[in-house]
């Protein structure tokens, strides 16, 4: 599951050319709320970048958080 930018959400910050979506912008493309991904970002399950007061995730980052949590179908005992 890929992180799609919609029309709605931009990337707040670009460095070295690479588009980083605040906590705000990133929960709203994940459909979370701000504080389940901060609560995520304060237990460091999911990788992100401080700078001047501010967190950034990169959409790779989400992807890379989303594949960890996604379960996967158990094999049927037969």
């Amino acid at each position: 599951m890929a992180m799609q930018p919609n029309d709605q959400v931009r990337p707040s910050m670009r460095i070295n050319n690479r588009d980083y979506y605040s906590v705000r912008e990133c929960a709203k493309t994940l459909g979370m709320s701000d504080h389940t991904l901060r609560r995520e970002i304060y237990r460091k399950n999911i990788r992100h970048l401080r700078h001047a007061r501010g967190i950034f995730i990169l959409p790779e980052w989400a992807d890379e958080w989303v594949d960890r949590r996604t379960t996967r179908k158990r094999p049927e005992r037969g």
